[in-house]
């Protein structure tokens, strides 16, 4: 108890460190992403920036372990596919520095678990991906082979009801059944560039009460398996089907830190949007006399009419109609998740990325059009 009471302190005390660190990195990891999509490739500036912007993205990677160390973002869970995820992933500035460290260029995919949902977090189930494919990739030699797959399966031996698989196998060298008994042991050697490694992916599937298995076999490599419990769209599924009627069609940011508000503003524009951002409740409800904006994301730190989640419970009561969503950069501090239990439309972990700033954003908004 004396041990468990001590790591629950700790993960605390870093979740607050990660924070102070994710407001140090917005700038850091959102401006480059603005810049390269203005400039082109062959600009004498491209490769420098991109270089900052992935230094960026690994520590931001290593601050939101340290979020996880809390354990607490299963809190902040909605239904997410598992194959969106995956292929975001795929797709994403971490992946491709991690391809390049391990000279990753033959990846086969075979995604089978279509529309399939599980309830958690986008931002954990992304790190286990991470995970995965970073195990693998430390394992096989430059070039080689890495195969990544989802599925649905049902009754598995010691794992019973129905689950999304994602398998990760790479053609390495055989893993001896002593390493594989302590790969996952909080003392096993972490990434050295990627982050905190296998402890953490265990410590995540667990929280989502999945399954994690290792096995390897001579001449057909290591496969890595997660099991996550399936859920269906009635379970809170994240699709917004609903035709939002609206005067301005726009996004109200509500965000304290001017920085954060116009990197907000500016990524919203970039997907095609309108936006308009205020600083505090006070403006906000001020904004909302005589305009509706079809999508509101509120910081839970902001001042004026009572923290960020008086101001959520005043706008539930008064604007019923317009759907909320939360942005914190205290992804799992008590009141985010006292208002994500009150029923948000989502959740945005600062500082902000593109993918899941746009994945909320383009699930309630038609793009303006450029006329």
């Amino acid at each position: 108890m004396k041990i468990a009471g001590e790591m629950e302190s700790f993960g605390q005390l870093a979740s607050s460190l990660a924070h102070e660190f994710k407001n140090i990195l917005m700038p850091v990891v959102a401006y480059p992403e603005l810049m390269l999509r203005e400039l082109p490739e062959d600009s004498a500036f491209y490769q420098q920036i991109q270089e900052i912007r992935e230094a960026g993205e690994r520590v931001f990677t290593v601050v939101e372990e340290l979020c996880e160390l809390n354990h607490r973002d299963e809190m902040l869970a909605n239904a997410v596919r598992v194959d969106q995820i995956v292929k975001e992933f795929l797709a994403s500035t971490n992946f491709k520095t991690m391809a390049r460290q391990y000279g990753l260029n033959n990846v086969v995919k075979n995604f089978q678990a279509e529309d399939a949902l599980v309830n958690g977090s986008a931002r954990s189930l992304s790190l286990v991906i991470g995970k995965m494919l970073c195990h693998s990739a430390r394992r096989v030699e430059s070039g080689g082979r890495i195969d990544i797959s989802t599925w649905c399966a049902e009754n598995l031996q010691g794992a019973e009801g129905a689950y999304v698989a994602v398998s990760v196998k790479d053609h390495g060298a055989v893993m001896l059944p002593e390493e594989i008994a302590v790969a996952f042991d909080t003392h096993a050697e972490g990434d050295e560039v990627f982050g905190l490694g296998l402890p953490l992916l265990h410590g995540i599937v667990k929280n989502m009460n999945g399954h994690v298995r290792m096995t390897s076999c001579e001449r057909q490599g290591t496969e890595l398996t997660v099991l996550l419990p399936m859920c269906y769209p009635d379970c809170n599924a994240s699709d917004s089907d609903a035709d939002l009627q609206s005067d301005d069609g726009a996004v109200l940011v509500v965000d304290e830190v001017p920085e954060q508000r116009d990197t907000a503003v500016r990524f919203i524009h970039s997907f095609g949007y309108a936006a308009k951002a205020v600083a505090d409740g006070r403006e906000a409800f001020a904004y909302l006399k005589c305009h509706t904006p079809s999508l509101i994301l509120l910081d839970m730190m902001v001042p004026g009419s009572g923290e960020g989640l008086d101001t959520y419970m005043k706008l539930g009561e008064q604007y019923p109609d317009i759907p909320v969503v939360i942005v914190s950069g205290h992804g799992c501090n008590d009141r985010t998740l006292e208002a994500i239990g009150q029923g948000p439309e989502g959740f945005v972990a600062k500082p902000y990325a593109l993918n899941s700033l746009g994945r909320v954003v383009t699930e309630h908004l038609v793009p303006i059009s450029a006329d």
